[in-house]
């Protein structure tokens, strides 16, 4: 979890620099290579390849976390952004303590391990294409006039990944 605190504003400022589909994007893909490390390091036993992956997947959990007050801001109406923000923020959370709950009764040994770490990477893998082909900056038409201005006021550069 360190790696989210001191990760915070740098991924705010990616977030409003760049938008919300290119910071998705990439956090997908560097999650995506982070599960790759970690399967391979398990297939050939080596800790520090593990760590690595490990160490990569921790980095990108930072921009995933601060994305849900940025698609509350702009998908979501006045009424409904602290529920919107309440639940994209606790989804991320929930993941992770069923991941710590789940994997220690399923991976009893190495070739178990494997097989969740492969089960990790193709999911990894699905999300990156998934935001590949869905994920947006901005809604099609902006749910109150607090979203409009929002979305017109910081328009950022031109979208790298659309």
């Amino acid at each position: 979890m360190w790696t989210v605190a001191l990760l915070t504003f740098p991924a705010s400022w990616l977030i409003e620099r760049y938008g919300l589909r290119f910071t998705l994007v990439t956090a997908s893909f560097f999650q995506s290579i982070g599960s790759i490390l970690r399967f391979v390091g398990a297939m050939t036993a080596s800790f520090p390849v593990i760590f690595l992956g490990q160490l990569i997947s921790s980095v990108t959990e930072a921009f995933t976390l601060q994305t849900a007050s940025t698609v509350s801001g702009k998908w979501f109406p006045d009424t409904e952004r602290t529920l919107s923000t309440s639940v994209g923020f606790v989804a991320g959370v929930t993941g992770n303590v069923f991941a710590f709950l789940v994997v220690p009764f399923i991976a009893i040994n190495l070739r178990a391990l494997s097989w969740v770490l492969l089960a990790q990477m193709m999911a990894c893998f699905a999300c990156l294409v998934l935001s590949l082909v869905f994920v947006s900056s901005n809604p099609p038409t902006p749910p109150s006039a607090a979203a409009q201005r929002l979305i017109s006021e910081r328009p950022g550069p031109a979208e790298p990944l659309s």
